[in-house]
């Protein structure tokens, strides 16, 4: 009787899960804030179209001077840019330049999230680095939480010169497994969003950098361990006691992802 009922159960799940709205995996935040507003006085607004005929709010900043890399700034699930103003200001008074984009759907930009929409999404934060001047050897980029996978999207398809990753995630299902206890087969079936960013890792040729809260329980740590495996060398890890969001909670993770990223652009003797 047990066994008979199981397949029942997972199309009792499937369905549930099919009829979750899309903002269970991607939350759009409309409100609006300037970065003068938000307390990141060095940073400007500028809009960045997408191939799809989207056009994104974003966050950009010039580089201190030449020689200082870009960062590709890929935000979470939730939340306006101004809610990541902290990390902005460290990054650019470190003397990073920065371009951190609001996803179609948050903030003003246009469009509705989803994953393919986010992939466009980087896709057009990567052309607008471009069209400003920076070569691939001077763009690194950086995801949290959600964005991670996109950054890792992006950097298995284009030339960059670092990908920092806080908070990682091997793939959606597997993280719901973990959470919700419903299986992964029956996410795979149903889930349109599902970001395997450990199908992709492998074709990262650039350094990468993971952060990882040994107390997280958004993304339960086990999931940033699988990804940084299935990384290429070189790459670096740190596990810091603390939740989600390592570069926000310990304020130790961001100074060594600086340090690391620094250190990956120096020039080669």
């Amino acid at each position: 009787m047990f066994f008979a009922l199981v397949p029942v159960a997972l199309l009792g799940l499937a369905g549930g899960l099919y009829y979750l709205p899309p903002k269970f995996i991607i939350q759009p935040d409309t409100s609006h804030a300037s970065p003068a507003e938000s307390g990141v006085a060095d940073a400007n607004i500028v809009t960045v179209p997408t191939d799809d005929g989207e056009k994104l709010v974003a966050w950009y900043a010039d580089p201190k001077d030449a020689r200082r890399p870009i960062i590709l700034y890929f935000h979470g699930q939730s939340g306006a840019l101004a809610h990541r103003n902290e990390q902005f200001n460290r990054l650019i008074e470190h003397g990073y330049g920065l371009l951190a984009i609001a996803y179609r759907g948050f903030n003003e930009s246009t469009g509705s999230p989803s994953e393919e929409g986010l992939k466009y999404d980087a896709d057009g934060a990567y052309a607008e680095a471009l069209r400003r001047g920076f070569a691939p050897s001077r763009i690194v980029l950086m995801g949290e939480s959600l964005g991670t996978g996109v950054a890792t999207f992006l950097a298995s398809r284009r030339e960059v010169a670092a990908v920092v990753l806080d908070s990682p995630y091997d793939n959606i299902p597997a993280v719901i497994d973990t959470n919700f206890h419903v299986p992964a087969i029956v996410s795979e079936l149903v889930l349109r969003d599902k970001f395997h960013s450990d199908a992709v890792i492998d074709k990262v040729k650039a350094p990468v950098f993971m952060s990882v809260g040994k107390r997280d329980g958004a993304i339960p740590p086990q999931h940033g361990l699988r990804l940084y495996n299935l990384a290429h060398d070189p790459k670096q890890l740190i596990e810091s006691d603390c939740g989600h969001i390592t570069f926000k909670e310990d304020k130790t993770a961001l100074a060594k992802a600086m340090a690391w990223i620094d250190a990956t652009l120096a020039p080669k003797p």
